[in-house]
């Protein structure tokens, strides 16, 4: 069973996005899931007696608006198909998940974006951003102005020049095979250092067909980009590794630059370094 956690504000991107996404995950598999409800409140600053107070208040209200989602979404899929567990806690978001993430093994963390512009989302809401920096959950964002389905291609695009991330690879392998996905894999590499043999390497790590385009250019940016605008892709996974060229972009934020191109929904798989 597929355990996938969905911190929530309440807000009407909230519950469209993970409404859209389970209703597209039913459509394609009878698999049993896992649904997780996060709700995050900041702790008052006030007197000692009256924050008490107000926190106590404030755990009673996100409680009982958790339940509240919880009974439209068993409603609408049944019991048979979802189990649905929440938490309400106080404080920040992404330290949260990091510490339910220590005891509960998440596949997947979904992320309703608010607005038209993923990019606006990320620098001016923070809770998003901080929560894609410092998960090691595959995050997929799914912006509130697209109607989303399971998507039919799915582009990984990463610096693979060597096999170092393979664990990422296979988280999103997973995810993958989950939506019923076709897979391209971009293999962007400096033009001096791709590895010509990594289309064997990989077929023979995962077996999975896929398509490959290995794209060499020094920019980075401009060749995921003209793969994305060139070719049918409806989302694109990046993944983020310390020990790859793909973190270097994180560092100089073209990742935001990327979701702010994004008319899909867009997927982060992160190395878990161990």
């Amino acid at each position: 069973m597929k355990t996938i956690l969905f911190p929530t504000k309440f807000s009407k991107a909230s519950r469209k996005a993970i409404l859209d996404f389970l209703r597209a995950l039913f459509d394609k598999t009878d698999e049993k899931i896992n649904l997780v409800l996060l709700n995050t409140y900041n702790r008052p600053t006030t007197g000692q007696s009256v924050m008490l107070h107000i926190t106590d208040i404030l755990e009673e209200n996100a409680i009982n608006d958790l339940e509240y989602e919880k009974k439209i979404i068993t409603e609408e899929f049944g019991e048979d198909k979802i189990e649905v567990t929440y938490y309400a806690r106080q404080g920040k978001p992404y330290r949260i998940i990091d510490r339910l993430s220590k005891r509960i093994d998440f596949d997947l963390l979904v992320l309703g974006i608010s607005g038209s512009n993923i990019l606006k989302e990320m620098i001016i809401g923070n809770t998003a951003a901080d929560i894609v920096a410092n998960t090691q959950i595959p995050t997929l964002l799914i912006p509130e102005h697209i109607e989303f389905s399971l998507p039919k291609k799915v582009a990984i695009a990463a610096d693979l020049t060597s096999m170092d991330n393979c664990k990422s690879i296979a988280k999103m392998m997973d995810i993958v095979n989950l939506f019923g996905s076709e897979l391209v894999v971009v293999n962007v590499c400096d033009p001096d250092g791709c590895d010509v043999d990594f289309k064997e390497k990989f077929r023979n790590k995962f077996n999975r067909e896929f398509e490959y385009y290995c794209i060499e250019n020094k920019d980075i940016l401009k060749g995921i980009t003209r793969y994305v605008d060139e070719n049918s892709v409806d989302m694109l996974a990046i993944v983020d590794s310390k020990e790859d060229t793909v973190y270097k972009l994180y560092s100089e934020n073209v990742s935001k630059k990327l979701t702010s191109m994004a008319k899909y929904p867009f997927i982060v798989i992160h190395d878990c370094f161990v």
